[in-house]
């Protein structure tokens, strides 16, 4: 259904391909849901402002900050409002 949220399993492959994986970063900025399709999320899947990132943070802050950004999209954080965007 669409707004299928993401799994664990999906949120760390991501967080390994943002924080370190210069083709799939250049995917995702062009096509975020394509992207996320190659690891595994299904076609109707939706992730609000992470499907249109227009800055997207540094490799260094995705690795630096893993858990904040993983708790962010597992819905662990204290606020819905989240974006992979660089400040």
């Amino acid at each position: 259904m669409p707004g299928t949220k993401l799994t664990p399993d999906l949120v760390d492959k991501l967080l390994d391909k943002l924080g370190g994986d210069d083709a799939f970063r250049a995917q995702f900025q062009k096509d975020p849901k394509a992207a996320l399709m190659t690891l595994g999320a299904p076609a109707n899947f939706e992730c609000g402002a992470c499907m249109s990132p227009r800055n997207l943070a540094p490799k260094e802050q995705f690795q630096n900050s893993r858990a904040v950004f993983r708790n962010a999209l597992l819905g662990a954080a204290d606020h819905q409002v989240f974006a992979l965007e660089a400040k």
